[in-house]
C-alpha cells in the first residue's frame, strides 16, 4: 500500500494533538515519532479515509518530556479518534544522546458499526433483492434495525426505525424521501438504491441535507444489454417473420421464399443515446461484424469512435440502419423524439426495438408504419403501458410485445441487492462510492 507523508501540528497548550491529512481509502495504521522539528513532526502513516484526522488532548507531564508513538483506527467514515497515553520521556545524556527510549502507546479505538434500514414495497421483493447470503454479508458490515421493508414513514415504528438509521437501503416502492422525512432520520448519511432510477422517491431534499446516494442501475442495465443483444441478432434474422411463414406454410413452407439480406454480417445497427444500457450493448455488439452508428448529443466523434460506434445524426442513424434500438432518459426535451419522419425514414424491412421508455415514442406514427408492414417493431415498453385492450400493435405479426421484462427479475433482482450492499461496504470503510447519484444527474438521467 502506498504510505501517505502526513504533518502533525503538535499544540503545545494542554498538549492537544490534532492530525490532518488528505482524503483516502484506507485505515490508519502507523507511528508519530518523537523526532521533533520546533511544534511540528513530519510522520509516515496509512491515509485514513477522512479530511481531518481528531486526536484526543494529553494530560501533563509537559510537551518537552514526551516522545510520541500513535497507533490509529478509523472509527466512522468520516472521523477518526486515536486516543493517546503519556509517557515521560526518558532523561538525556549531556551530549544529548537518550539514555532509554519511553514511548506514548495508544488505544486502538473500535470501529463504530452503522445501521441499516429499508424501504420498499414489501417484504418479498427484500427477500428477492437481498437473499440470505447477501444478507448475511450486509451484517457483517452493519447493524441491522430491522429485517422487515419499512413501506411507508409515518407509522410510529417507522418513525423509530429512521431515527436510528444510517443507512436506508431502498427499492422499487419506497415512498418518498422528502424534508419531512429526513426531519425524522437525523442520522441518514446514505440512501442505497438497489434499483435503477431514483427519480421517483429521492427529493431534491435529500442532497440538500448532504446524504449520499446510489443507484444499481449498473446491475440493472445488464439484463436490458442482454434482451437487446438477443433481439438485434434475431432481428437480423428476420427469424419472427420466418417463424410466422412457416406457420402458415407449415410443410409447404420453401426456404427460398425469405429475403436475401438476411443475416448479422456487416448488417448496419443504429444505437440512439450512450447512456449506462446504451453502452453495454454497444460493448456487446463489439464481437460482431457489424456497422455500428450511434445518436447521442453528449459525445464527440472522437468519443464515440473509442466506444467501436460512428457518431451522426439521428435521422441519418435512422435512414441506414436495418435495426435501430433505443436507449435515451424521457427528459422534456426527448419525449417523443422518434415520430413520424424518424419511422418513415427507417428503410423497408428495419427492425425498430424500444427497451427505453414508451414515452419517447409517437405510438400513432408506429402504428402505421407498422400495420402497414414495411418495418417490425419489438417493444419492451410502450405508452401507456400496457397498452389498452384492443390496440392494433397486440394483433400485428411483424410487432412483438414483452411486459417491460427486458430490466432485471427472477434471479437477477439479487444482483442488484449486491451493487447497493457493496456500496454499503465502501460507505463504512470511508471509501467513494462506485455509483454515486448526484444532484445533477437528475437532469440528465432516466
Amino acid at each position: 500500500m502506498t504510505w501517505l507523508g502526513l504533518h502533525v501540528a503538535l499544540q503545545r497548550a494542554g498538549c492537544d494533538l490534532s492530525l490532518v491529512g488528505t482524503r483516502h481509502p484506507a485505515r490508519l495504521r502507523g507511528a508519530i515519532s518523537g523526532k521533533r522539528k520546533s511544534d511540528v513532526i513530519a510522520a509516515d502513516v496509512l491515509p485514513l479515509a477522512s479530511d481531518v484526522f481528531e486526536l484526543s488532548p494529553l494530560d501533563p507531564p509537559q510537551a518537552a518530556q514526551l516522545d510520541l508513538v500513535a497507533v490509529g483506527q478509523r472509527l466512522e467514515p468520516d472521523r477518526a479518534v486515536v486516543e493517546l497515553t503519556a509517557l515521560p520521556r526518558a532523561p538525556r545524556l549531556d551530549n544529548g544522546n537518550t539514555l532509554s527510549t519511553a514511548r506514548v502507546r495508544s488505544k486502538e479505538t473500535t470501529m463504530k458499526r452503522r445501521t441499516v434500514a429499508f424501504a420498499m414495497r414489501s417484504d418479498e421483493l427484500l427477500a428477492e433483492l437481498l437473499p440470505a447470503s447477501v444478507l448475511a454479508e450486509l451484517e457483517n458490515t452493519a447493524e441491522l434495525l430491522s429485517r422487515h421493508a419499512l413501506t411507508e414513514f409515518t407509522s410510529p415504528e417507522a418513525r423509530r426505525v429512521l431515527r436510528e438509521t444510517d443507512v436506508l437501503i431502498t427499492g422499487w416502492g419506497c415512498p418518498v424521501i422528502d424534508a419531512a422525512v429526513l426531519a425524522g432520520a437525523p442520522r441518514l448519511r446514505l440512501v442505497a438504491h438497489a434499483a435503477g432510477t431514483v427519480k421517483g422517491h429521492v427529493s431534491r431534499a435529500v442532497w440538500e441535507r448532504g446524504v449520499q446516494v446510489t443507484t444499481a442501475a449498473q446491475a440493472n442495465a445488464g439484463p436490458v444489454a442482454d434482451y437487446t443483444l438477443a433481439f438485434i441478432l434475431l432481428a437480423g434474422k428476420r427469424a419472427f417473420a420466418a417463424a410466422a411463414q412457416l406457420a402458415t406454410a407449415q410443410g409447404d413452407f420453401r426456404k427460398s421464399s425469405l429475403p436475401a439480406d438476411v443475416g448479422n454480417y456487416g448488417t448496419t445497427i443504429g444505437i440512439i443515446g450512450a447512456s449506462r444500457v446504451g453502452r453495454l450493448v454497444l460493448e456487446r455488439l463489439r464481437p460482431f461484424k457489424f456497422d455500428v452508428l450511434l445518436a447521442t448529443p453528449e459525445l464527440t466523434r472522437q468519443q464515440a469512435a473509442e466506444l467501436g460506434t460512428t457518431l451522426v445524426p439521428l435521422d441519418e442513424l435512422m435512414s441506414r440502419s436495418a435495426v435501430v434500438s433505443l436507449h435515451a432518459p424521457v427528459l422534456e426535451g426527448t419525449r417523443g423524439m422518434i415520430g413520424r419522419a424518424q419511422l418513415a425514414a427507417m428503410p423497408n424491412g428495419a427492425t425498430f426495438i424500444n427497451t427505453a421508455r414508451g414515452a419517447l415514442v409517437d405510438h400513432d406514427a408506429l402504428r402505421e408504419e407498422t400495420t402497414s408492414g414495411r418495418i417490425s417493431a419489438i417493444l419492451d415498453v410502450t405508452d401507456p403501458e400496457p397498452l389498452p385492450t384492443g390496440d392494433p400493435l397486440y394483433d400485428l405479426p411483424n410487432v412483438i410485445l414483452t411486459p417491460h421484462i427486458a430490466g432485471s427479475m427472477g434471479n437477477e433482482l439479487s444482483e442488484m441487492g449486491e451493487y447497493a450492499v457493496r456500496e454499503v461496504q465502501r460507505f463504512a470503510a470511508g471509501e467513494p462510492l462506485a455509483y454515486p447519484v448526484t444532484i445533477t444527474d437528475l437532469e440528465t438521467a432516466a
